[in-house]
């Protein structure tokens, strides 16, 4: 499938597991080879052995490095797994038209933010379902983009039409809502039957965005007489408590606040 180009994989593997303090440990690697190469001639059995245990042992530091951040990686994930499936067990009932995915800024493209971890009923995990996904945004583009230039402000909603075809699904999302071409063009088929987004972006310490969430709905919300979508059974609608959503938000701020110090305590 076109998402899982080699590329598509290295950028994001690189972006998840590679830091800026990695360049520490790749300049004493430098260093060490050029050493190892004016010292050769007069030592050169001594320099290979030296140069040898010393290759292993950064090789050991780099597995075992991208070993725990992943691992790290995994553990978050599934914390905001099980807390979307959390919100969406209690404010939406646990309809399967929900998705959760939560952004956050690319750690080479600064620009941009890009899917963290992503959250649905039946989804693979939250990591494996974020890579699934081509989309960025700059701040301010398109209704998640926006949520990132108002960070910490009030959680937006916007409705979306039914598009009877990929152009029309594209022409709307590039001329209505802004976004460049090449990230509608990136955009998956799923969208096209998005009808309601919630958008909100979490502020943590030092006025630092933690990450924003995109919850995208398949119906449309219904205002009067009181917020809802309608049930998928055609049942009892389903009611939005603004106060309770608002009450889990402030949860998913509370761990991705947890998450940021740990970060800053372990790098």
């Amino acid at each position: 499938m076109p998402f899982f180009t080699r590329s598509h994989r290295l950028r994001l593997w690189r972006r998840d597991y590679i830091r800026a303090q990695d360049g520490l440990t790749l300049a004493a690697a430098i260093l060490t080879g050029i050493l190892a190469t004016v010292t050769y001639s007069t030592h050169p059995q001594l320099t290979a052995i030296l140069g040898t245990l010393y290759t292993m042992v950064v090789a050991g530091i780099v597995v075992i490095t991208i070993r725990n951040r992943r691992a790290k990686d995994q553990i978050q994930g599934e914390v905001l797994w099980g807390l979307f499936a959390l919100i969406n067990k209690e404010v939406f009932k646990a309809d399967h038209r929900t998705r959760f995915t939560l952004f956050r800024q690319d750690s080479f493209q600064r620009d941009y933010i890009t899917p963290w971890y992503r959250y649905f009923k039946g989804g693979l995990g939250p990591i494996e379902e974020a890579s699934r996904s081509k989309a960025r945004y700059r701040r301010g583009e398109g209704m998640t983009g926006k949520a990132w230039a108002e960070a910490g402000r009030s959680l937006l909603l916007v409705g979306f039409p039914h598009f009877a075809s990929r152009e029309e699904f594209e022409a709307h999302y590039v001329n209505k809502l802004g976004i460049s071409k090449d990230t509608v063009r990136d955009l998956t088929d799923h969208m096209m039957k998005v009808r309601t987004m919630f958008c909100y972006a979490f502020v943590g310490h030092g006025d630092r965005t933690l990450g924003v969430l995109s919850l995208d709905f398949e119906a449309p919300l219904v205002i009067q007489p009181r917020p809802s979508f309608p049930s998928p059974d055609d049942s009892h609608p389903i009611l939005i408590d603004n106060s309770q959503l608002q009450l889990l938000l402030r949860s998913v701020h509370n761990v991705l606040e947890s998450f940021a110090k740990s970060e800053r305590r372990f790098l």
